[in-house]
């Protein structure tokens, strides 16, 4: 959920960014969608292609789990030197997110 609050993209775009396949997405969003946290709408430049897109309530979702996640974070991390800290998120967001390094800024330092 979190790559749709960085920009609008079809479906297809939205699986082949977060690399699950294309089955699988369309199964996720079916049930984000009827939760609620997300619309699909037909894409203006191909109607055949469907535009996910969060609705207030997935933003809101979506804003909550990273205030969540930066707090986990500052709770971990905390008492470690910032520039330790730094170099270990480094290290670890390397490892975790080398292989969507085409994503946008989802998978990237919040801070930088």
């Amino acid at each position: 959920m979190v790559a749709l609050m960085s920009s609008p993209m079809t479906q297809l775009e939205l699986s082949t960014l977060v690399k699950i396949d294309k089955s699988v997405i369309s199964a996720t969003l079916d049930s984000l969608e009827a939760k609620g946290l997300v619309v699909r709408t037909p894409d203006p430049r191909d109607r055949r292609a469907r535009r996910p897109t969060l609705t207030a309530r997935g933003r809101k979702l979506c804003q909550r789990a990273t205030t969540a996640t930066q707090k986990a974070a500052q709770d971990l991390l905390g008492h470690v030197d910032p520039a330790q800290r730094q170099a270990f998120l480094d290290v670890l967001r390397h490892y975790a997110f080398s292989e969507f390094a085409d994503a946008p800024g989802f998978t990237r330092d919040p801070q930088k």
